[in-house]
């Protein structure tokens, strides 16, 4: 028996929204300071901090105090539609600041000094 994209899709999809309702306490914590400020969009802000490397999204998360970063990768924008949703769910249903960023704008190094109590989802559409 061989699974189909769309039950790949569908299984993956399960499996990360399971992930992250068992760890919702570890990565969702009520009472955050960021609650209260708009989701950022893809492209960095005109008046972020100059003293964080752009292409440094770790940083930029400790900077802006966000516990979730959304990658996106698209052509047509589908992807990015889709993690600006997701960013905004997370803001509504749990109070959770998050970074959505477009990966061909940052540097993957630094991926392993993600601290323990934040996540990265990786979005990604696909013809």
């Amino acid at each position: 028996m061989t699974l189909s994209n769309a039950d790949l899709a569908v299984l993956g999809l399960t499996v990360a929204v399971g992930g992250l309702y068992v760890f919702r306490g570890n990565l969702f914590n009520n009472g955050s300071a960021s609650s209260s400020r708009p989701l950022p969009g893809a492209k960095p802000a005109a008046g972020a901090d100059p003293g964080v490397d752009p292409r440094d999204f770790v940083a930029k998360m400790k900077a802006a105090k966000k516990r979730l970063v959304i990658f996106y990768g698209s052509q047509t924008g589908t992807a990015e539609e889709y993690a600006i949703r997701l960013a905004k769910e997370a803001k509504s249903r749990f109070g959770l600041g998050s970074l959505v960023c477009d990966p061909e704008e940052y540097d993957f190094e630094n991926l392993d000094e993600l601290p323990e109590d934040c996540a990265a989802i990786f979005v990604m559409a696909t013809y």
